[in-house]
């Protein structure tokens, strides 16, 4: 196993400890979804699935898709655990891959949830606008695409250069930002560190790029691609986003 390998593999056994899922999460989209009527609802970047099985025992059918196939493991061995948890399916796929029709149907969704920054993994201007179009084809008429993530228009007027620290009992996690190229990437530079003698291993690092998308870039993205009523959103994490780096963006299919 490289360094990576290893680097990737300790992230997804300690990924529910470092992000656990927030309630306050959960009751704020259970909200949101119950406003437009909700019933089908696709998750993009699910990561441990968590807030996919969340969103189902509140009766919701959640289909969940993560490019990460380690990642989809986790997920589907906590809905073997969960069998009345069964509503929808976990698939190991990138959100690249909704443009295909074929796979992915027209009109599926009655609303579809992009969180915690995936659409940052994106890697230009040119591919949001694809997994965007992708969306509004998979959505029914006004339904909703919910979008969380940085605002990297913010991060760079205060010239931000590290997130807060998260820590657990053993570890830490170190996350920072290094300039922004001629492309609109930005390095991501994430650190996990052994705090205590019982955590196992040692510091392990890894780079990610990430598209620097913003607030205005996001909504002209979202009209192009046929969205209306493309509104910033109350904080997912019970905060006032105004005075931080969430950007929540919601948006209706067919609504322009």
């Amino acid at each position: 196993m490289n360094r990576h390998q290893e680097f990737y593999a300790t992230f997804v056994q300690l990924y529910d400890s470092l992000f656990p899922l927030q309630q306050a999460t959960v009751e704020i989209l259970n909200a949101q979804l119950q406003a437009v009527n909700a019933r089908c609802v696709l998750d993009i970047g699910c990561g441990s699935g968590s807030l996919a099985l969340a969103l189902r025992t509140r009766g919701y059918r959640v289909d969940a898709i993560d490019s990460s196939a380690e990642m989809v493991a986790v997920a589907v061995n906590k809905e073997q655990q969960h069998r009345s948890a069964e509503s929808g399916k976990f698939v190991t796929a990138s959100m690249q891959s909704l443009d295909r029709s074929a796979d992915w149907p027209d009109a599926s969704y009655d609303a579809v949830l992009c969180l915690g920054n995936t659409l940052a993994h994106a890697e230009s201007g040119a591919a949001v606008r694809r997994v965007c179009a992708a969306v509004q084809r998979l959505l029914r008429p006004l339904g909703v695409f919910i979008v969380q993530g940085i605002d990297f228009d913010v991060v760079q007027q205060r010239a931000v250069r590290e997130l807060p620290l998260i820590e657990t009992d053993d570890y830490r996690l170190i996350r920072r930002y290094g300039e922004r190229t001629a492309a609109e990437l930005i390095p991501f530079h994430i650190s996990i560190v052994p705090l205590a003698s019982s955590a196992p291993g040692h510091a392990l690092e890894a780079t990610t790029a990430l598209y620097a998308l913003g607030w205005k870039q996001l909504k002209q993205i979202l009209i192009e691609t046929g969205f209306g009523c493309v509104e910033r959103s109350v904080s997912l994490l019970g905060t006032n986003q105004r005075d931080g780096l969430e950007l929540v963006v919601t948006a209706r299919a067919g609504a322009a």
